[in-house]
């Protein structure tokens, strides 16, 4: 009988390189999107629904510790006004991708 945990469950599953491209081009879309100015706010909040159902059907749990601390802050980031310059969804899915292969 083992009892010792597994920590299997606590892993990112690899997100392969097709649906990799798919993600960072849709982090590409909705960082340029959101230098639209006014538009911001609603790329912030769409983007990151759109960017989680991604990570989401990719089989990458992003709702474990650090990829969770990475989504938050990144959506937190990119809903500060002024602040949209910076590409959050970009550095965010890049981040994401490189946690789930390692």
């Amino acid at each position: 009988m083992n009892i010792s945990p597994s920590y299997e469950y606590m892993r990112l599953k690899r997100i392969n390189n097709p649906f990799a491209v798919v993600i960072l081009a849709c982090a590409a879309l909705f960082d340029l999107l959101s230098l639209i100015p006014g538009a911001n706010e609603y790329v912030a909040i769409a983007g990151q629904v759109v960017m989680g159902g991604l990570f989401y059907l990719s089989g990458a749990n992003i709702f474990k510790d650090t990829p969770a601390v990475v989504f938050i802050a990144a959506t937190i980031l990119e809903a500060i006004p002024g602040v949209s310059v910076v590409p959050s969804f970009l550095i965010e899915a890049i981040a994401i991708i490189v946690m789930s292969r390692r």
